[in-house]
């Protein structure tokens, strides 16, 4: 899992189709979009301290019937 995309990050959303958490990420002056697919929970744990507080204070979108799965990430 990459490090330091906190100054990139847009929003993150869980994805029911594929079961996967992504987080959105813009980068650069010419606004070149991308995403970060995480499949399961524990990707997250080797995540610089300012990634896990953007991830903290940005909650992840999520349909409500998906409420258990989402919590996960």
């Amino acid at each position: 899992m990459e490090q330091d995309f906190y100054k990139s990050f847009k929003w993150r959303y869980y994805d029911e189709k594929t079961v996967e958490a992504v987080i959105v990420l813009c980068e650069g002056k010419k606004k070149v979009w991308r995403s970060i697919r995480v499949y399961d929970s524990m990707w997250l744990v080797n995540l610089s301290e300012k990634d896990v507080d953007i991830l903290y204070w940005n909650q992840i979108l999520f349909d409500a019937r998906d409420i258990s799965q989402d919590l996960r990430f």
